[in-house]
């Protein structure tokens, strides 16, 4: 189900308005029909694919909001994590298992099995998927052969969050550590203490690596000598999920709204609200922005990257 939304958004620095005063950062529509909250969210060049904590994955082609285009259905528990790799979707799930989705089809065409927990975090490089963990690992699989290759970490704290650049595998832990892996071969690099309590969200852009946490408190540290050298304060609770979009970082978090701040200068331009419940997971096209919570439901916002 889909109905039109007037959300509100706020400038700072500004009174907040009806978002329908402004074409952009609008709230337009609230996807609905969700039966737990929405956990993951993954956006491509045609599709939204949503994962949720009834263990249904959600389909929907962008622009056509009124009914999603696919549920696809395999894990017996909630879906936690989404990547794309190629012509593959990957989804993570509570159940202890990645299942492998043919782009377009959505057959499931492989399940990956391995972990002793729940699979929380999934990134791809090329041919490679790396998946973090309760279990307290790092699992790294060669695609095309769906093989498990490198078994990363041991006893690093549940693994939250995942991110990667040409050279590094990036995680964040439940023990307020970044760890940084040498991606070829699963080598542990550098141990950065990064945050007071979990890290909850990564996600890497230029020579940057920009962190959220459990504290509601953004981090950006500097590749290499790995100095914090700016700290984004607004958000009141965990920093669930973080995405890059041109030059603009987009945070969901616990305090129920999404924040939007200028990569480079590091101002929050906009606080998005609407939602009624803790935001888990944000993903942007150069139109829209798509925030997920526990209030069951995506909300699709106009932006302008």
């Amino acid at each position: 189900m889909t109905i039109f939304c007037q959300c509100h958004w706020q400038k700072m620095g500004d009174h907040s308005v009806q978002a329908s005063k402004n074409p952009d950062w609008q709230c337009s529509h609230i996807l609905e029909g969700y039966n737990g909250i929405v956990r993951a969210l993954l956006v491509t060049s045609n599709w939204l694919v949503s994962g949720s904590a009834d263990g249904k994955i959600r389909v929907w082609r962008l622009g056509c909001w009124e009914s999603p285009q696919s549920v696809l259905e395999g894990h017996a528990s909630e879906v936690t994590s989404l990547v794309a790799e190629g012509e593959f979707v990957f989804s993570g799930s509570s159940d202890k298992t990645i299942r492998m989705w043919k782009l377009g089809t959505w057959e499931c065409v492989h399940v990956l099995g391995g972990h002793a927990q729940n699979v929380w975090a999934l990134v791809t490089s090329k041919d490679h998927l790396f998946s973090g963990s309760f279990d307290q690992s790092i699992r790294m699989w060669r695609v095309a052969a769906c093989r498990c290759e490198h078994v990363l970490g041991e006893r690093i704290g549940l693994v939250f969050s995942l991110a990667v650049n040409d050279h590094f595998l990036f995680s964040g832990s439940l023990d307020r550590a970044i760890r940084v892996w040498r991606k070829e071969d699963g080598e542990l690099q550098h141990v950065v203490q990064a945050h007071s309590s979990g890290v909850w969200s990564l996600v890497v852009y230029k020579n940057f690596l920009i962190s959220g946490a459990a504290e509601g408190d953004i981090r950006v540290w500097s590749l290499g000598s790995w100095v914090c050298v700016k700290e984004l304060r607004g958000h009141t609770h965990c920093v669930a999920s973080l995405a890059v979009r041109g030059d603009l970082l987009f945070s969901a978090s616990a305090d129920e709204s999404v924040r939007v701040w200028r990569l480079g200068t590091w101002e929050c331009i906009r606080i998005l609200q609407g939602h009624t419940g803790f935001v888990n997971a944000v993903a942007a096209t150069d139109k829209w922005l798509f925030s997920g919570a526990n209030d069951q439901t995506i909300r699709v916002w106009n932006i302008a990257v």
